[in-house]
């Protein structure tokens, strides 16, 4: 299994909201962002009960989650640069 994690990733003890989901991972706007552009096969997993914003990869059933403060309240200058609209 390949591994994801860095300094900048917290495991967080996000509770599952049925019992086919895993507790989720809590990582940086960065990991979040580089998720996004990556190859893995990635559907959207929101969770704005608790202000989240999720990816769940398809393949593995791992959940990453961000605050939706953070992802929405960075300059767009520390958006990579994939991301960013000219």
């Amino acid at each position: 299994m390949r591994s994801t994690a860095n300094e900048s990733t917290k495991t967080a003890g996000g509770k599952p909201t049925s019992k086919d989901q895993k507790p989720y991972r809590l990582v940086s706007h960065e990991e979040f962002c580089r998720l996004l552009v990556s190859s893995r096969r990635l559907q959207r997993c929101d969770d704005p009960e608790h202000g989240l914003r999720g990816l769940l990869d398809i393949d593995t059933g791992e959940r990453s989650m961000v605050s939706e403060v953070e992802l929405m309240n960075r300059p767009a200058r520390s958006l990579p640069r994939l991301l960013r609209q000219n």
